[in-house]
């Protein structure tokens, strides 16, 4: 069985990953997944098209939730206390247009959750296509 494992790892999982080697290709494989729920998820939805550079896009989708993302508002899990704080972050800069704002609190966010975990050692910062457009 550990075997088949790693069989099917290697010749389903191993080809995707290694095809998703960028941000854009990495996006457009989790959007053609409509049963992904992070798909139909609006902030995942906005910040998605901030990280590409479509700010007018990030904007009109982010307009249908920001409301809820309002600074020293509460929320009923506190485990979602950071995630919701972090969205809080986005409303001023992207519906300002601040490219460069934007691209240092995606560059942020990017650092605090890689810095500290196993993976920190591998990880190498690079621009985001947001800031081809700087």
């Amino acid at each position: 069985m550990p075997g088949d494992f790693i069989d099917q790892v290697e010749a389903r999982i191993l080809p995707v990953f290694s095809s998703l080697d960028t941000l854009e290709k990495t996006i457009a494989h989790l959007r053609s997944h409509q049963h992904n729920s992070f798909a139909q998820y609006p902030p995942w939805k906005a910040l998605m098209h901030v990280a590409l550079g479509e700010i007018p896009a990030a904007q009109a989708q982010w307009q249908s939730v920001m409301h809820k993302y309002v600074p020293r508002t509460t929320v009923s899990d506190d485990s979602d206390d950071y995630v919701y704080d972090q969205f809080c972050l986005l409303t001023e800069p992207l519906m300002a247009g601040d490219r460069a704002a934007l691209a240092r609190l995606l560059h942020g966010w990017e650092a605090s959750n890689m810095i500290g975990t196993k993976l920190e050692p591998y990880w190498r910062s690079t621009p985001f296509p947001l800031e081809h457009t700087l």
